[in-house]
């Protein structure tokens, strides 16, 4: 009598890997759905709990990727505030320059909240204003929720 293969190995292999897509399909959504909730925390404080605005620039400029290996697979939309044209081209530029030139996004999937104009750290330390100081932390905390919520 011989010994002859089942197709339940290699259907159970199809069911893990559709398994498995479903579930990453399912985190690069709750990414995006914290890199909004989290965008928006930073852009709509007031003056006071954040900077007062001039010409919109700064926070048009604030955005987010999501980024699978290394690729942009999602870009937020990086709002006009104000008068913030330059800021929003800025932000979306310097979002797709940071993903390309950064090793340690190469690697798995992530989320990148960015400040695209170069004041922006100035503007964070020197008038000692929450920029993006608070997004990691604040995601951070969305992320951890999304997981358990997964599991």
């Amino acid at each position: 009598m011989g010994v002859t293969k089942k197709v339940v190995g290699n259907t159970f292999q199809q069911y893990v890997t559709k398994r498995l897509e479903q579930l990453k399909g399912q985190y690069v959504r709750g990414l995006i759905a914290a890199g909004i909730e989290t965008v928006n925390y930073i852009r709509n404080r007031s003056g006071e709990a954040s900077w007062f605005d001039d010409t919109g620039n700064l926070r048009s400029s604030i955005g987010f990727v999501i980024l699978d290996e290394g690729q942009i697979i999602y870009q937020s939309g990086f709002d006009v505030v104000k008068n913030g044209a330059e800021g929003s081209r800025i932000g979306k530029e310097f979002s797709e320059l940071v993903a390309q030139r950064t090793e340690q996004f190469k690697k798995g999937l992530v989320l990148l909240v960015v400040a695209g104009m170069e004041y922006a750290a100035y503007v964070e330390a020197m008038e000692n204003k929450d920029v993006l100081a608070s997004s990691k932390p604040y995601a951070n905390r969305i992320i951890q929720d999304m997981i358990k919520q997964l599991q």
